[in-house]
């Protein structure tokens, strides 16, 4: 079962970005992958891959082309 839940705000590392999400979409595999006992870790395992948000945040060491 796929559940709507609030998590504090992450802050990223160095070579990550931050995303305010707006939209995520979860496909066929992902959910098959949330079907599988532990593939994902330990729950709560995060789903949906493909997001629409607005950059909020950057790592220290992020460069304009990498993102």
């Amino acid at each position: 079962m796929l559940t709507l839940a609030e998590v504090e705000r992450p802050e990223p590392m160095p070579t990550e970005v931050l995303v305010r999400v707006h939209a995520v979409g979860v496909h066929p595999t992902g959910w098959k992958s949330r079907t599988v006992d532990r593939l994902l870790g330990d729950p709560p395992a995060i789903l949906g891959w493909d997001v629409s948000g607005v950059v909020e945040a950057v790592g220290l060491e992020v460069t304009a082309s990498a993102w």
